[in-house]
């Protein structure tokens, strides 16, 4: 039998079934969120409306087929509308705090207006047409792993490495020359399940023989499973949405299904873990990381389920404050009061750390500490003057504002769209195999989070590209080895 391509595992075809699931979901999603009884202008719901069309496009353009074959860019721009479209429909009216006196209408449709913009201004960057010079010549990544069922063993081992990193980083104290490697080598545990679940989903796993074929199932659900329980552990809705992102990307590539298991489960977990955690973090339930891991894991969920049955009709308002810290678009109409005037603009300062991230600490021990989290919240009193311990969220795009302004966040945008396009076309050919699909959906999960800022994520890539470079070299030692 003649040993198929990668790209033959995925379809090419326009898939009705995922054309009529996503645009179903968009208007089930526009028509309940526009029912729902609030105090909005209707300016500011029909602009709402618009950046949740605008965020839904590019997965409906991707279904009718893409030579990306990963459709982590709509994943991405989706994220756009959880944080800045649906508070607007969601929150009774949008503060930054919950005692802080409303914002003015004019305000909050000025920053719906940036959102749409910046939102558009990216998509244009991502999908415009290329010259058909450019388009023909553009490089591409080719990353051989040839032989899948000796790399299995391979990554099962670097599996069971990263899970250890990340026990040795939660209960020994590391010095911090060297926290920058612990941190990457716990990655390893998520290498070795999005190349797992490749194989799975494939079905690549039924070429191997039955005692292989259940050791990569085995070792998957082991991963996936411990780092679920440390993510749970932790209080960390952020590792748990990294960890099935993953999933859901490969899901719906290589079958073409909505995952709509995963998005009701996620749902359904986000119902009952945040508002408690949001109540934990207020009234110091708990102080978590003191334990065991299983005894954080049973202690937080047992008690976010406890809450949930004990407030009854009652655990919607709690639902709705725990919004408040989801929505970016408060961050970002409490800046755009504030910003030039009182607080002038940053001018490129929170970009200062971003070349020297490659850098490991222990090489240079002076290298600039990236604090703009903190400074962030300091400098617009969102914490209180003495507390440098609290880092705030700051977006992208809420970056480029208070940087730059208004201009700073169109033409920001466009760049991060250009960025994703030719990252994407980098690893995403017509002779793509193993190697690219797992690095480039492993990069994109460092990346992906849009409520990052800039050197927190796409910076990222400063770390984790010479890492998967050195992966890739390892990969091809112990193939070669193996093959001799």
């Amino acid at each position: 039998m003649q040993k198929r391509n990668w790209d033959d595992f995925f379809s090419h075809n326009f898939s009705p079934r995922l054309f009529s699931s996503i645009v179903f979901s968009f208007f089930l999603l526009l028509i309940s969120m526009n029912l729902i009884e609030n105090e909005n202008t209707f300016s500011q719901q029909f602009l709402a409306s618009c950046i949740l069309f605008v965020c839904f496009l590019p997965f409906i353009i991707w279904t009718f087929g893409s030579n990306v074959r990963i459709p982590a860019f709509p994943f991405m721009v989706l994220l756009y509308a959880v944080f800045f479209s649906l508070p607007v429909f969601l929150l009774p009216k949008i503060s930054i705090h919950f005692n802080q006196p409303r914002f003015d209408d004019s305000l909050i449709e000025e920053s719906l207006w940036i959102v749409l913009i910046g939102v558009i201004s990216m998509c244009v960057a991502y999908y415009f047409p290329l010259p058909k010079n450019i388009s023909q010549n553009f490089p591409h990544l080719k990353i051989e792993w040839k032989n899948e069922k000796k790399l299995s063993k391979l990554f099962i081992f670097l599996g069971v490495v990263g899970i250890f990193s990340f026990f040795a980083n939660r209960n020994f104290s590391i010095p911090l020359q060297f926290k920058m490697i612990v941190n990457i080598l716990t990655d390893l545990s998520m290498l070795s399940i999005i190349f797992l679940f490749t194989l799975i989903i494939s079905g690549k796993r039924k070429e191997m023989s039955s005692r292989l074929s259940f050791l990569i199932l085995i070792s998957f659900f082991s991963f996936f499973i411990v780092r679920f329980v440390i993510a749970i552990g932790n209080q960390s809705v952020g590792e748990v949405a990294r960890l099935v992102l993953p999933v859901s990307l490969l899901y719906i590539c290589f079958l073409k299904k909505f995952p709509w298991l995963f998005v009701i489960s996620g749902l359904i977990l986000y119902v009952i873990i945040r508002p408690y955690k949001g109540a934990h973090f207020e009234e110091g339930l708990y102080d978590y990381q003191v334990y065991g891991v299983l005894y954080d894991f049973f202690i937080f969920t047992s008690g976010a389920i406890e809450r949930f049955v004990d407030k009854g009709m009652g655990f919607v308002e709690d639902l709705r404050q725990s919004w408040y810290r989801l929505s970016q678009l408060s961050t970002l109409v409490y800046v755009l009061e504030l910003t030039p005037n009182p607080i002038p603009f940053w001018e490129g300062e929170t970009y200062s750390a971003f070349f020297t991230k490659i850098i490991p600490r222990f090489l240079y021990p002076d290298k600039p500490i990236d604090i703009y989290a903190f400074e962030f919240g300091n400098r617009y009193e969102l914490v209180r003057s003495e507390d440098f311990d609290t880092s705030v969220r700051l977006p992208i795009l809420t970056e480029f504002f208070i940087n730059f302004g208004k201009t700073g966040v169109y033409s920001g945008m466009f760049l991060v769209g250009l960025f994703f396009r030719f990252f994407d076309k980098l690893f995403m050919h017509s002779r793509f195999g193993l190697g690219e699909i797992v690095i480039f959906t492993f990069l994109w999960v460092k990346m992906f989070n849009p409520e990052q800022h800039l050197n927190s994520s796409i910076g990222s890539l400063f770390l984790y590209v010479p890492f998967c470079f050195f992966l890739h070299l390892v990969v091809k030692i112990f193939d070669v080895r193996k093959s001799v």
